[in-house]
């Protein structure tokens, strides 16, 4: 069993869901979104200090405690759902790494991981595909909790786009375009043209 805090919100996706229905044409400022993308940031910082690959970095698994407009940095989420994490050591004692490697998101997962997805190797997975799935995930939230590639049914479709270099397409919520160059600067094809979690810190405080 997996004992976890009550988040009185439910997920970041089914936040913005509810935002989205209840007021279509007002998002949550740029100052809040700022805010989550900053403490998942943190979250992921402290998780590749400790060698651990987060794996399915989206919406779906951030909890929400508190959204605050007035306040923006009184908003708090946490980072959840270490179900596919590689590197971390629970795994390794149980010998269930081969396994929980087989469940791959392809909407959100970096070309490395997508070119390598018959032979599930582990040396594709680090701080940097992580990296690319908290580009996806800022995407996410731009887009109102979207899927990625929603307009594509089949996930093989994704997987050669993304291993052709093809990219989400700007959501209307993301007007700064200083923004949106992060974002695509996280989804960069190459993993080395990635920042990394603490680089990417330094530039959300910098945007704040």
């Amino acid at each position: 069993m997996l004992l976890q805090e009550m988040a009185p919100h439910r997920s970041l996706f089914n936040v913005l869901q509810d935002r989205l229905e209840t007021f279509p044409t007002k998002p949550f400022s740029s100052d809040v979104f700022n805010q989550i993308f900053l403490q998942i940031t943190e979250a992921m910082i402290f998780l590749s200090e400790k060698g651990i690959i987060h794996g399915d970095l989206a919406c779906r698994n951030v909890l929400v405690f508190r959204i605050d407009e007035t306040e923006p940095k009184q908003t708090l989420v946490k980072l959840t759902d270490f179900g596919i994490s590689r590197g971390n050591p629970i795994y390794s004692k149980l010998d269930a790494v081969t396994t929980v490697i087989d469940t791959i998101p392809i909407r959100s997962s970096p070309p490395e991981v997508l070119q390598n997805i018959d032979n599930m190797s582990m040396n594709v997975y680090s701080e940097k595909s992580d990296m690319y799935a908290m580009g996806v995930f800022m995407w996410e939230v731009y887009s109102n909790g979207n899927l990625p590639w929603g307009n594509i049914a089949k996930e093989f479709e994704i997987r050669q786009k993304v291993i052709n270099g093809e990219r989400l397409s700007r959501p209307n919520n993301c007007k700064s375009d200083s923004r949106w160059e992060l974002i695509l600067k996280c989804m960069s094809q190459k993993p080395n043209d990635r920042p990394t979690f603490s680089e990417l810190k330094e530039q959300l405080i910098d945007s704040n």
